[in-house]
């Protein structure tokens, strides 16, 4: 089977939500075997699901919407991020424009730093009540704001004709129930970054990956004492180009033979010398790597391409 799977582009899973905020499996000391760990991380998501099928009657908070101190000044809160940041540069032609097509409003943005500092900010402001008028969040919070009632619809706020510019399954993701709470605000995806001088032809099949790897000239360089082949294969995606899902039908599909053939092949990558062991698995460790020379290629987010370029 690994001489078929395909090495591709998948859309990032967790690309952050534009949310109008208006109201006031691998670490531990020992490695278990890659059966069990999927065995218990499938029982894991079962039961999760589980939980969520039992709340899912349950109803979704609403705090009234609260008028603001000034109603044509918004502040918008959003992470340290390589499209956003420039692009709400002060001065800059996105918030020119915007100055432009709406003279009566004064959008202030604001960055909250890293993304585990930014998430605090925002616990404490939602804690506090003291909250940006919009705030850029990753998708994963959205439940949670919702059910806490510290997020407005958008289907009420915003006119038919912009959503009708979304794609349907676009909407459907930042819905829960009948509402709509976010959109999103960027969209990235997991691709191959490689060398052209160290990767002639990007492998595009794992038996492809394994041939470039052991073919690898590995001697060190000036400056550079180890070098190899691979820094990152992220398992979601490696799973998809087996033909796995983590969740079908109901219930999660972890421990099927898809998932189980795609961990032994990401289990023999880091444990037969081709993958850096360091900086297998820490995708921001390996890029930090690949880009000063010490790994021939890896796997990352698009959102790498800003600060490469």
């Amino acid at each position: 089977m690994p001489n078929t799977h395909t090495i591709s582009a998948i859309p990032a899973l967790l690309s952050p939500g534009l949310l109008l905020i208006l109201t006031g499996c691998f670490s531990g000391p020992s490695y278990m075997p890659p059966e069990e760990a999927l065995k218990r991380a499938a029982a894991s998501i079962d039961r999760t699901l589980q939980h969520a099928r039992e709340d899912a009657s349950a109803p979704v908070a609403h705090d009234p919407s609260q008028t603001p101190p000034d109603p044509s000044e918004l502040l918008l809160w959003y992470p340290e991020h390589p499209i956003l940041g420039p692009a709400l540069a002060p001065e800059g032609p996105a918030l020119t424009a915007f100055a432009k097509d709406n003279p009566n409003v004064r959008l202030q943005p604001q960055s909250i730093g890293p993304w585990h500092f930014a998430v605090q900010k925002l616990t404490v402001s939602l804690a506090s009540g003291d909250m940006p008028d919009i705030a850029v969040v990753k998708r994963d919070l959205l439940p949670h704001l919702a059910e806490a009632g510290r997020i407005a619809r958008l289907d009420t706020l915003l006119p038919q004709s912009l959503l009708d510019d979304l794609r349907p399954e676009v909407l459907r993701d930042h819905r829960i129930g009948d509402a709509l709470y976010a959109l999103p605000a960027d969209g990235f995806c997991t691709v191959l970054f490689y060398s052209p001088s160290e990767v002639p032809t990007s492998p595009e099949t794992w038996a492809a990956l394994l041939d470039f790897a052991k073919s690898f000239d590995r001697s060190p360089r000036q400056g550079i004492d180890r070098r190899f082949a691979l820094g990152d294969l992220p398992f979601l995606e490696s799973l998809w180009s087996a033909g796995g899902d983590v969740y079908r039908d109901g219930h999660s599909a972890l421990n099927e033979p898809a998932a189980i053939e795609t961990m032994n092949f990401l289990w023999s990558l880091r444990n037969g010398g081709i993958a850096s062991p360091g900086k297998f698995g820490r995708g921001d460790a390996a890029m930090s790597s690949f880009s000063t020379g010490r790994i021939a290629m890896t796997v990352a987010s698009s959102a790498w391409l800003a600060q490469l370029q």
